[in-house]
């Protein structure tokens, strides 16, 4: 029993855990558009790509108020399958709405991010779907098969 359902949480985090984690950066992207401009008071103070099993690349960058440094930066998460390994990244700023920061790859690489993200949130959709129906499933006795019942 409890290894079922340590499998069970394991197979949500794993699925689920991507929209957490890449959904909102994405979000703004995309409710901002192709508006950004490049941002000269933000440095970007450390840059982390890790790719997970040659498939699929989580990358965790943090950045700076260059002129007050003492004021609080902020981090951006980007999920993609791939990796962006050698490529360089300046932060944006949305014209619109100064709180909204990006980067030139992730906007660059947009329709990629969208790309990732649905699928994971398709994989979210069937393990749900899969979920619900074992616990519909669950609490009917099982019927034996036609060919299967031998005669007494």
């Amino acid at each position: 029993m409890f290894r079922g359902v340590f499998i069970l949480f394991a197979i949500a985090f794993t699925v689920i855990g991507p929209l957490v984690y890449a959904g909102p950066q994405l979000a703004s992207d995309l409710g901002n558009g192709a508006k950004w401009v490049l941002v000269d008071d933000l440095a970007i103070k450390e840059s982390r790509c890790t790719r997970w099993y040659y498939v699929v690349s989580t990358c965790h960058i943090e950045y700076i108020n260059r002129r007050n440094p003492a004021q609080m930066g902020g981090t951006l998460n980007y999920l993609v399958f791939g990796s962006w390994s050698g490529e360089r990244a300046r932060l944006l700023r949305s014209p619109t709405n100064p709180n909204v920061i990006g980067t030139t790859l992730g906007v660059e690489h947009l329709q990629q991010r969208v790309i990732t993200i649905s699928i994971f949130a398709l994989l979210s959709l069937a393990f749900l779907l899969f979920l619900l129906r074992s616990l519909l499933a669950g609490g009917k006795p099982r019927e034996p098969a036609v060919g299967s019942a031998k005669p007494a």
